[in-house]
């Protein structure tokens, strides 16, 4: 038995979408959550991604917020099996936080179409596709992403890009001294300036968020005040953000509740910053990779 999810279609158009759920999805959806159900709705959602990915994806989208681990893995699955098809249906329905997530997969298996797209996308995305694209690639081999990055003639899109590679590039060393210092060197190296800063920004974000004592240690280090208030910046937004679980362990934050408005100030205390620069860290809006068209770096 095939069951039908009627769907609002975009604006643009006034038909009402209808697609059909494979009949192992709705059957494993009937299952208790669990390694179980698990066992048998990823292998059909896989299958489904690569048949039909623009009906997996509709469905995924629809699904409650108690599902987001399905509407996730979903999102996954579509960026793999077809990252251009995926990409270009949730752009055209403006889904800019689903598109994330799918850029990010489609880099991770194949980054040379997925740059290509980011290259021809519209302004109205173009921060949040180079910075996904920047995620996934990095995950993969920052060697790649950052010989990736060399193709870029526009210093938005490079800018966007130093930020991803770098907070990616920390995230995934986990804090690991030799390669936290790769990623300096790299971004230490980049020009024009407005494009260093990005990627120190990304470091910050990246790095600052779970080891507050070597991130204090290692911005300390940077000789000029410029790259010392861009990596700041990106401490204290990632601080500001919270966390949504406790971090463990003796070089990590001591608790969740460190990560608060008031520790920000409290953190960037300890940098030898004038208050104004201090005020002006605290108080500027947070970038993401979520963020979609040209966005305010810091300065």
């Amino acid at each position: 038995m095939v069951c039908l999810v009627t769907l609002p279609a975009p604006a643009a158009e006034s038909e009402k979408q209808t697609i059909k759920v494979p009949p192992e999805i709705e059957k494993a959806m009937q299952m208790p959550t669990g390694k179980g159900r698990e066992k048998v709705l990823n292998p059909a959602i896989v299958e489904w991604a690569k048949q039909d990915p623009t009906a997996a994806l509709a469905w995924a989208l629809e699904l409650p917020a108690s599902l987001n681990a399905v509407h996730l893995f979903t999102l996954a699955r579509c960026g793999e099996a077809h990252g251009k098809v995926s990409a270009d249906w949730l752009l055209q329905r403006k889904a800019y936080s689903k598109l994330h997530f799918v850029l990010c997969w489609w880099s991770q298996l194949d980054p040379s179409p997925a740059l290509e797209w980011c290259m021809q996308a519209p302004d109205e995305a173009r921060h949040l596709s180079f910075a996904s694209l920047a995620n996934g690639w990095t995950y993969k081999d920052p060697k790649e992403a950052t010989a990736g990055f060399m193709k870029l003639k526009s210093m938005d899109d490079q800018c966007s890009m130093a930020y991803g590679i770098c907070k990616a590039w920390i995230w995934s060393t986990r804090g690991h001294p030799e390669l936290t210092s790769a990623a300096t060197t790299w971004a230490l190296a980049l020009e024009p300036k407005e494009v260093r800063l990005a990627g120190l920004y990304g470091i910050g974000s990246g790095w600052g968020r779970c080891y507050l004592p070597s991130t204090t240690t290692w911005i300390k280090t940077l000789k000029n005040k410029d790259e010392m208030r861009a990596a700041a910046y990106g401490v204290v937004k990632c601080i500001q953000m919270g966390l949504t679980e406790k971090q463990q362990g003796t070089e990590r934050a001591r608790d969740v509740e460190l990560y608060k408005p008031a520790y920000a100030k409290e953190w960037l205390d300890q940098l030898p910053l004038s208050d104004t620069e201090k005020t002006y860290i605290l108080n500027a809006p947070n970038i993401t990779q979520k963020d979609t068209g040209k966005v305010t770096w810091p300065k």
